[in-house]
């Protein structure tokens, strides 16, 4: 998975972004996140890769959650951790 900004994002966690009427589809894989072929980093690397300009990755994305399979803010993962930072 990835561990970033002390959260752990486990593989196989389903991202997208519906940005001017086109779906962005992207997936926590080893070490990273895969879009479109390609593996970054972070959430925020990865949607400047979508976006093509500078954004914060955990605001751009939404998460499949594992449990419900409702699309929620990918930041959502990162409230438990917030106070701890």
């Amino acid at each position: 998975g990835l561990y970033t900004k002390g959260v752990s994002l486990p593989i196989g966690l389903k991202l997208r972004k519906n940005l001017n009427g086109v779906l962005h589809e992207a997936e926590v894989v080893q070490g990273g996140i895969k879009y479109n072929r390609e593996i970054y980093k972070s959430p925020s690397a990865a949607g400047m890769a979508a976006s093509k300009t500078n954004v914060n990755g955990w605001i751009f994305w939404d998460y499949q959650h594992p449990n419900t399979g409702r699309w929620e803010l990918l930041d959502e993962l990162r409230k438990p951790y917030k106070n701890l930072m």
